[in-house]
């Protein structure tokens, strides 16, 4: 189970801490890197490594990958990183589409 705190509880650490992420992450805001530090996800997956600089970049994304391989985080960390560069500037806007069918299966 993972555990989600607000981003306004996460102080930006030194540039030192965010070597350990892997270079994909560091693309990301600093407050989000700053999350992953503390919450020890230094290592993207596969699909991260290839879905977060194309979501970064502007580009829509299909990722399609096996259960359990960080496809919601490949897609939510740059929409989150976007969310707060958009803030900081006093601007954002975001629209994120999920199907909902394979999220509910097995919901009676």
């Amino acid at each position: 189970m993972y555990s989600v705190g607000a981003m306004s509880n996460y102080e930006v650490k030194s540039s030192t801490s965010n070597k350990e992420l892997d270079d994909v992450y560091r693309l990301l805001h600093p407050i989000i890197q700053s999350a992953l530090v503390e919450k020890g996800f230094l290592r993207a997956t596969e699909p991260q490594k290839l879905a977060i600089p194309k979501i970064l970049s502007g580009r829509n994304v299909l990722i399609i990958a096996p259960t359990g391989s960080g496809k919601t985080e490949a897609a939510v960390l740059p929409v989150l990183s976007m969310l707060k560069w958009g803030m900081d500037k006093g601007e954002f806007a975001i629209r994120y589409i999920h199907s909902l069918r394979h999220t509910t299966e097995g919901v009676e």
